[in-house]
């Protein structure tokens, strides 16, 4: 191993972990180890060094070795100068789980989807949800056939309207998502491998809930006086006062991440959270469980207080049409 350039023996900890990332980045691995090593061995506890041992590991062949040093930094994860980092860690040792998994588990991947399920114990909204009954509120709102709810409206009386499917469900639950939202997208993408479509929809509605939670905000940033109504008068309706998509007779492509004309520059933002947040990854998360679902329903039948799961299908396909349109056509698995 390459030993790093001759210092003084007193620099203090954090000097020679950002000397060791210097050398990390210049590709110099083995005077990165030696750095992050004497960090280490002088502080006595540093986290944060020990993960970028880890992450030294990973340009090689040692997963145990990576996976090891990863656990280390969590053991210490007390002691991290940013609190936060700790679901970063997290995310990295799932990642590596997932990796090393050897297909000999009782279902794929469930060392990382345990490490996942660490994560989701510091989501308020997620253990609210859990202490209530759990996912199944949300595969229930997204399936039962439309009802007749009350809608309060910013300058009207409440109006009634019947509801369905996802706007049924925002107008149920509303929860933004932060440090969680990838962690219910991996567990719902790897329940669908492992054939708990239940699970995966629930997970999956769960992440959309938050997007779209998000989204309703940054609206409400722009138009103080927005009322959440249903999903269309977003997406669907040009006419709209808080239409997000393309003005009727303009030019130019409208869809997450699309070029920015003049008149789109206060909504760009939001297209790009929502490309960004993975929601057409979700999306297709959805459709996948919702395909191995239509599967199961051939066997057993439709519930009389649900729709068809072809019909749900559809109502997918069309939100994921309308925030997508260049996805449109492309594999959703």
């Amino acid at each position: 191993m390459a030993q790093a350039a001759s210092e003084p023996d007193h620099l203090p900890s954090w000097v020679l972990y950002g000397l060791g990332q210097q050398a990390f980045e210049q590709k110099r691995y083995g005077d990165a180890t030696v750095y992050f090593r004497r960090a280490v061995d002088q502080r006595g506890i540093y986290p944060e060094a020990e993960a970028a041992l880890a992450q030294i590991a990973s340009q090689g062949e040692g997963l145990a070795l990576q996976e090891l040093q990863l656990q280390k930094a969590l053991d210490e994860r007390g002691l991290l100068q940013v609190p936060d980092d700790r679901y970063a860690l997290l995310y990295a040792l799932a990642d590596l789980r997932l990796r090393m998994d050897t297909g000999k588990s009782v279902e794929k991947g469930e060392a990382a989807l345990e490490t996942w399920r660490e994560i989701l114990k510091d989501d308020a909204a997620y253990q609210g949800v859990n202490q209530a009954g759990g996912l199944d509120g949300y595969y229930n709102a997204l399936m039962a056939k439309a009802s007749i709810v009350n809608l309060k409206t910013a300058t009207e009386p409440s109006i009634t309207k019947n509801l369905i499917g996802i706007n049924r469900l925002l107008y149920l639950y509303r929860h933004p998502l932060g440090f969680s939202l990838r962690a219910h997208q991996e567990i719902a993408a790897l329940s669908v491998t492992n054939r708990a479509y239940k699970v995966a929809i629930g997970h999956s509605l769960f992440a959309l809930v938050g997007i779209f939670s998000t989204v309703v905000e940054q609206v409400r940033a722009l138009h103080p006086d927005y009322v959440f109504r249903n999903l269309d008068e977003l997406f669907a309706v040009p006419t709209s006062e808080v239409y997000l998509g393309k003005p009727v007779g303009s030019q130019g492509a409208t869809h997450a991440g699309s070029p920015n004309p003049g008149w789109f520059v206060k909504y760009q933002p939001i297209w790009d959270y929502l490309r960004s947040a993975g929601t057409l990854k979700t999306f297709d998360t959805l459709l996948a469980a919702l395909g191995g679902l239509a599967q199961e329903e051939k066997l057993m039948g439709t519930p009389p207080d649900q729709r068809p799961v072809k019909e749900v299908i559809a109502e997918v396909q069309h939100w994921r049409g309308l925030l997508f349109p260049s996805a449109q056509g492309k594999s959703r698995g």
